[in-house]
């Protein structure tokens, strides 16, 4: 999900690439990422944290408390798996990295933007 600002910033700095060049920075920009393998997976409990309690059956409990609720399963991948790399950031900083991605790989659309 991109807001209209985001598809506003992608559309204004796809202005004058070729096709190829359009096509590679939209996937760049918009293919949902993998999760970064050297940031620690937030549905992984946190090693430095003691072991929760086990609360399997307090007398009195609420079964619908979300604190009783089992944590989410790690092998399902993390929360931010599938995200875009355009969904992550505010507009002006979208612009910011896209302007310099199309500058590095593109450096002859810096000329002709610039005429």
């Amino acid at each position: 999900e991109i807001t209209y600002q985001h598809a506003r910033v992608l559309t204004d700095e796809c202005t004058g690439l070729p096709h190829a060049g359009t096509t590679a920075l939209e996937t760049h920009f918009l293919t949902p990422t993998l999760p970064d393998p050297t940031l620690p997976d937030p549905a992984l409990p946190d090693p430095a944290l003691p072991d929760p309690i086990d609360v399997a059956d307090p007398a009195g409990a609420d079964p619908a408390d979300p604190l009783l609720t089992p944590s989410p399963d790690p092998a399902a991948g993390s929360v931010l798996a599938g995200r875009c790399v355009a969904a992550g950031l505010v507009p002006g900083r979208l612009r910011a990295k896209v302007r310099s991605w199309r500058e590095r790989h593109h450096p002859e659309s810096i000329e002709e933007r610039h005429v």
